[in-house]
């Protein structure tokens, strides 16, 4: 302890994030509660291990955050996303406000507490299923491996049509925590410390929920509906009005080459036409005055022969 410094009271939670610090420094690697065994601890053991530890700060010792074998963790701190245009979006989400998933996005969150996780547990965690329920994704049960310290940032997939209002200090994930097997290096606490005895019940209003209840407490009065299918029937849409334009351009354009066959044709024949026409004219015109100086010629030799008489 350094001088100047409380002692720390181990019955009772860190109250700042450097209180937390000093208790994960002390139990980095001895472990407190050695008579736990190697498992999925139980409610009781999470309050206790938080206590000793300063694992999760801050911490809210209640029963809406704690169930039988996990811990509610809430969404607060830095929210960031891309927009359709591929421009960066950021935003400190602050107790009380609100943000916004847009359909078929994805959002990277970060959660309330700071985790020092000692070396001799490891966490889980998995979104709320109301969450799940609406169509949001974060993928399968990530780990917090021992030793980590930090903040979680968390990727929130909206697969679905519709916009989802997140608000600051909403609870978002469930937390569980396992104690490993024995390892070498892990020293053994001794620790006076009076151990929690604590059973919670799971909550009565979420036993025995049809589908539709189900579904009701994670998106009153909405589909859920993927956004996928949009986009396939926006697909296909595309291309049933591009094939159409294709059929209607080549249709089109075979048309306009049989329109103009036929125009060529029809002044091939018209001027064939006209030149046989011309040609008959001018013949005919030609047999007519050739008749016509015969009868003259054979006027004027009646008329010589009438002279010499």
């Amino acid at each position: 302890m350094t001088q100047g410094q409380a002692p720390i009271d181990w019955n009772s939670f860190a109250t700042a994030d450097d209180d937390a610090k000093r208790r994960f420094e002390e139990h980095h690697k001895k472990d407190p509660l050695p008579d736990v065994p190697p498992a999925l601890l139980s409610a009781s053991d999470i309050v206790d291990y938080v206590k000793l530890t300063g694992m999760i700060f801050p911490f809210h010792n209640d029963d809406r955050h704690l169930k039988n074998a996990s811990y509610e963790v809430s969404i607060l701190g830095e929210c960031l996303h891309w927009d359709a245009d591929g421009s960066r979006c950021e935003q400190t989400l602050k107790a009380g406000e609100k943000l916004t998933l847009e359909p078929n996005s994805i959002t990277f969150v970060q959660v309330e507490p700071t985790f020092r996780v000692p070396l001799y547990l490891a966490l889980r965690f998995n979104l709320k299923i109301s969450h799940v329920h609406r169509g949001i994704l974060l993928g399968t049960g990530p780990l917090i491996d021992p030793g980590y310290r930090g903040k979680l940032l968390i990727p929130l997939h909206n697969l679905t049509t519709n916009k989802y209002i997140f608000t600051g200090g909403e609870g978002l994930i469930w937390v569980e925590f396992t104690k490993l097997s024995n390892s070498t290096g892990i020293q053994r606490g001794t620790t006076t410390f009076t151990r929690t005895s604590l059973l919670r019940e799971f909550p009565i209003e979420e036993i025995h929920l049809t589908p539709d209840q189900s579904l009701a407490r994670a998106a009153p009065n909405r589909e859920i509906r993927s956004s996928m299918g949009e986009i396939v029937r926006s697909a296909k849409q595309a291309e049933l009005h591009a094939q159409s334009a294709k059929n209607t351009l080549t249709t089109f354009g075979f048309v306009g080459i049989i329109a103009a066959a036929i125009a060529l044709l029809s002044l091939s024949v018209g001027l064939g036409t006209l030149y046989v026409n011309l040609t008959n004219f001018v013949s005919a015109s030609k047999s007519s005055l050739q008749n016509q100086l015969n009868e003259q010629n054979q006027r004027l030799l009646k008329l010589e022969k009438k002279s010499g008489n």
